[in-house]
């Protein structure tokens, strides 16, 4: 029992010891703190300007005996356009049971523009945001504060470093309206030193290199605009959209020794899961390594991702857009955007939003880019987008010469999965903008229907039965005209696709009589003026007796796998010799 009581009473000894020597040091550290800084301007320094200024009215030591910790009370941060308010005590220290070095606040901020009296701002409601350094007590700690010649030196001892903050909420000062409502958030940023850091400048020309960011975020949804806040030194807010649920991972490497060095040989792997008001990631995986070339040019990337569609969405975007449209259309041309984007959600129904809706989504990339002297070579080697067997698919290469007159040389290949589906789909909205807005739906079904003919007959294979099409291309800079896509070169596609809409044209409208005029109920548009049409409507309206086509004379104006489709524009027993000729001069 004689020594248990021994015992306790040096444990006793040695506590109170430590509580003494605490409470001397906090409060020795306050009164010099009070005594050169409280009610002073500190001057904080951006390029060689002070940009921040900080001033406070006193320190108290605070956390006994806990925490060897003190209470920022009264403190200001101003810049020359704002001022920013912390109404209750800033609280820094050491955490002697989680051994964390911390920055600590709890409280309202009153964080405005000046001049004040506008009101222009924020009311920032905080609970428990923390800045923390992991800093376990050991030996190695204790012998380096004991010779210590360098405040960088405890960098060598130094664990993870956490952000985080349960709920924040934030007001407008005018009208008191919350337009933020955080329920949490936190980061965690690990490194692993290069080496033993004895001085600012070793740890600036040696900085870390690897480093794990992990970082988790959730909101509240809020239907109001979000504001601008001022910067403040203390205090990061992340300005994370309402209604968000969050999970990001990242490993960062780099060969670089200095900040100006950080992307020489980056290699960043991430992937990040998260769900919103309008669609949620169910898996979002980014592989990104650079190359060795000295100026960073070249690299690898990998994006595999899965996106979902949340019904309502389109209906939660535009309810978004409504409430900035305002701020959005400023420049003429910001107008003219914003009429447009107007005209669609005046008429959502008609774009048919809801099809997109409630479904998965799949987002593949693979590419790289790399030089050799004075030539650039990037590659595609797949990039995937698709929805329930619907999509496209691209692989693409291309060289580029940087040296005098820039030439590039270009091949690939596009896959359209399920062409049918894509065609609709994107002539649903193609045809609904600019001069196609006023069709009406005999002229878009009509294109809708030219399209689709049209891909099949240019594609490597028209007369495949099969639901996809593919194009293999080729482009050189040195002679554009002659450029390869699918089945046939570039500058006949034009002439190709007049003839196509004609001919659908014609199949709705049939011969003899006014032809123009029944194609222009179809579409009002269309130039009866136009050099191709005017040569062929005499023989489509008059019912002319034709001569039969000469074969030679398709090949000197089409590929021989487009042929086809001329001979389905005007029936073959209605071509004379020299008409096809005459048709393309």
């Amino acid at each position: 029992m004689k020594l248990i009581r021994f015992i306790v009473l040096v444990l006793l000894l040695i506590a109170a010891a430590i509580g003494a020597g605490g409470y001397y040091v906090t409060h020795k550290v306050a009164d010099e703190l009070n005594e050169q800084y409280a009610g002073q301007k500190i001057a904080v320094t951006e390029n060689g300007k002070a940009s921040h200024f900080i001033t406070f009215k006193e320190v108290v030591p605070s956390g006994f005996p806990l925490k060897i910790s003190w209470d920022v009370r009264g403190v200001i941060e101003e810049t020359e356009s704002s001022k920013t308010s912390f109404t209750s005590p800033v609280q820094f220290g050491y955490d002697l049971l989680l051994q964390k070095v911390f920055v600590s606040y709890a409280g309202d901020i009153m964080s405005s523009y000046k001049p004040a009296k506008f009101k222009f701002g924020a009311k920032l409601k905080i609970e428990d945001y923390m800045l923390s350094v992991d800093l376990p007590v050991s030996m190695g700690l204790i012998n380096t504060l004991r010779d210590l010649e360098d405040p960088v030196q405890i960098i060598n001892h130094v664990g993870d470093i956490n952000l985080s903050s349960d709920r924040v909420e934030i007001f407008d000062l005018i009208d008191n309206q919350k337009f933020y409502d955080k329920k949490y958030e936190n980061m965690k940023l690990s490194f692993v030193p290069q080496k033993t850091y004895v001085s600012l400048k070793d740890l600036m020309t040696n900085i870390p290199q690897r480093y794990v960011v992990r970082y988790a975020v959730e909101t509240n949804e809020i239907k109001v605009p979000t504001r601008k806040l001022p910067d403040s030194l203390f205090y990061v807010f992340s300005a994370v959209p309402s209604g968000m649920d969050m999970r990001a991972n990242a490993v960062i490497k780099t060969a670089g020794n200095n900040s100006r060095e950080i992307t020489k040989n980056l290699e960043v792997k991430g992937d990040i899961t998260c769900s919103g008001m309008f669609a949620s990631v169910k898996n979002f995986k980014l592989d990104y390594k650079a190359g060795s070339d000295k100026l960073n040019r070249d690299y690898d990337l990998a994006i595999d991702s899965k996106l979902h569609l949340k019904k309502g969405a389109f209906d939660h975007l535009f309810e978004q857009y409504k409430l900035i449209s305002s701020k959005v259309a400023l420049s003429p041309s910001a107008k003219m955007i914003d009429r447009e984007i107007n005209y669609i959600i005046a008429n959502k129904q008609a774009f048919k939003f809801q099809d997109l809706e409630n479904s998965d989504y799949d987002f593949n990339l693979k590419m790289s880019n790399y030089h050799d002297q004075d030539k650039t070579y990037m590659k595609i080697n797949n990039l995937d987008i698709s929805s329930e067997g619907a999509g496209i698919n691209l692989k693409h290469e291309i060289e580029t010469n940087s040296k005098g007159f820039k030439t590039y040389l270009a091949k690939g290949d596009l896959l359209i999965r399920n062409y049918s589906a894509v065609v609709e789909f994107t002539s649903g909205y193609i045809y609904r903008f600019g001069k196609f807005r006023f069709l009406n739906d005999a002229a878009r079904s009509l294109y809708v229907d030219v399209n689709k003919t049209f891909l099949k007959s240019i594609s490597d294979h028209p007369k495949s039965v099969s639901n996809d099409l593919s194009f293999n291309y080729e482009v050189n800079s040195r002679n554009l005209k002659k450029t390869k896509l699918g089945s046939v070169t570039v500058d006949k596609i034009s002439e190709l696709y007049t003839l196509m809409l004609y001919k659908k044209l014609f199949d709705n409208v049939g011969s003899g009589g006014d032809v123009l005029e029944r194609m222009q109920k179809i579409l009002p548009g269309i130039d009866g003026k136009e050099p191709l049409l005017q040569k062929i409507l005499p023989h489509i309206s008059g019912g002319k007796s034709i001569e039969k086509s000469i074969k030679k004379e398709i090949d000197k104006v089409l590929p021989k796998n487009a042929q086809d489709l001329l001979k389905k524009i005007i029936p073959k027993d209605k071509l004379k010799k020299g008409f096809l000729k005459d048709l393309f001069k």
